[in-house]
């Protein structure tokens, strides 16, 4: 299952994070946040952090922990997420 994060042109929601075939809205205030967060976090606890910001309900908890089990390395999932992060808006 594709996890990724993508700048948008609109200036409503910016960026949007894909789960499968999934989108999820991003706004500038959680952007913000999400860099403030989750830029230097181990693997283990960026996968927490995301799934307790994005995962708005059981659904999409379960698609995004779902997403980082089917990952054949953890730590590298982690690594290009934070990239994606950080290049937002």
């Amino acid at each position: 299952m594709d996890l990724k994060f993508e700048r948008t042109k609109s200036t409503i929601y910016p960026a949007y994070l894909h789960v499968g075939d999934y989108s999820i809205v991003l706004d500038p205030p959680l952007i913000q946040q999400l860099k403030k967060e989750c830029i230097y976090l181990d693997a283990q606890t960026l996968q927490s952090v995301l799934i307790q910001k994005m995962g708005s309900n059981r659904y999409l908890k379960e698609m995004l922990q779902e997403a980082m089990i089917q990952s054949n390395d953890l730590s590298a999932l982690a690594q290009r997420l934070q990239e994606e992060i950080q290049s937002l808006e």
